[in-house]
């Protein structure tokens, strides 16, 4: 008996602006059950596909087997030239559906060298189009309704914990990528609903569900495994501890500072510090308040250093 093909969704922006160039055909999803194969000999792929999404058919895919192919060519074009060379609005949206696709791979086909290349390139170019901003919430503010949540968080994170470095002797520019990476590829199996339930998480580790409690330490497995250390030991130390906090309060294992290295510590305190900003809108009338609580809270061991950091980026 044969297998039934698997799948892996294509964001519809991608198809739309690079699909007449794809290595491979694509499939739309017209019901539970049908499944139409558009080719390239057929007709023009980007005008059939929005024809059909005119008509409310939205979801594009590529055979499992040929998904490879597809991260090879996002790679390509987010490092060719004319990319660099394209506006920011493009290359930011262009990066956030590129992060989609990471995770499409991550959560069906797992870490492969194709999928971990792609989350360096999309962390490279991310960190490059930052750096063109000197504003970060004029950024946020102009790519928050064109870009996924997930995406505009982790690089306001990013942003912070970058600026944050400026202000340690220890950081340099090969520190700051490991975190970088760290940031984009800590989440990759998580979907929305595991997002809101960690956002709203109210401190009981036992209201958690399995996947939402343990991420950190299933991301730092699938990076590990089969004795291929695809990342870091840096990178895999912050996965882990990037939702634990400074008294044992925090999850997957209740780590206390004394076992959180001085990195996993910016990245806590960035991290809080970045939820609570975007949680006020950027108001800066709360930035006192904001940076009052994360001392009080996590002025102890390790996360000094990262406290003091977050204190200098103000001035």
């Amino acid at each position: 008996m044969s297998q039934e093909p698997k799948y892996c969704k294509i964001p519809p922006r991608l198809i739309e602006k690079y699909g007449k160039s794809f290595p491979f055909d694509v499939y739309l999803k017209l019901g539970p059950s049908k499944i139409i194969k558009i080719s390239h000999g057929d007709e023009d792929i980007i005008e059939i596909y929005k024809k059909y999404r005119s008509k409310g058919v939205e979801d594009v895919y590529a055979l499992q087997e040929e998904y490879k192919k597809f991260i090879n060519y996002m790679r390509k074009a987010i490092k060719n030239k004319f990319f660099d060379e394209s506006t920011i609005d493009d290359r930011v949206t262009t990066l956030d559906s590129c992060y989609g696709v990471a995770k499409e791979a991550f959560q069906k086909i797992g870490v492969t060298e194709e999928s971990i290349a792609l989350a360096q390139d999309i962390a490279k170019k991310s960190l490059e189009s930052l750096n063109e901003q000197p504003n970060i919430f004029k950024f946020f503010e102009r790519f928050k309704e064109n870009c996924s949540e997930e995406y505009m968080y982790n690089v306001t994170l990013t942003f912070t914990i970058t600026s944050m470095m400026e202000f340690v002797d220890w950081a340099s520019s090969a520190i700051k990528e490991k975190s970088v990476m760290a940031v984009m590829l800590r989440d990759l199996i998580l979907t929305p609903e595991h997002f809101e339930e960690i956002k709203n998480w109210d401190g009981d580790r036992n209201s958690l569900s399995k996947m939402a409690l343990n991420h950190p330490i299933l991301v730092a497995d699938m990076l590990q495994q089969d004795n291929k250390n695809w990342v870091s030991s840096e990178i895999i130390q912050i996965i882990q501890q990037h939702h634990e906090r400074p008294h044992g309060t925090g999850f997957p294992a209740g780590t206390k500072h004394l076992q959180i290295s001085q990195l996993s510590a910016i990245h806590i305190v960035a991290d809080v510090f970045t939820d609570k900003l975007i949680q006020s809108e950027f108001n800066f009338k709360e930035k006192d308040k904001i940076l009052s609580e994360i001392e009080n809270n996590f002025y102890v061991g390790t996360f000094r250093k990262a406290v003091d950091a977050l204190r200098d980026m103000f001035g």
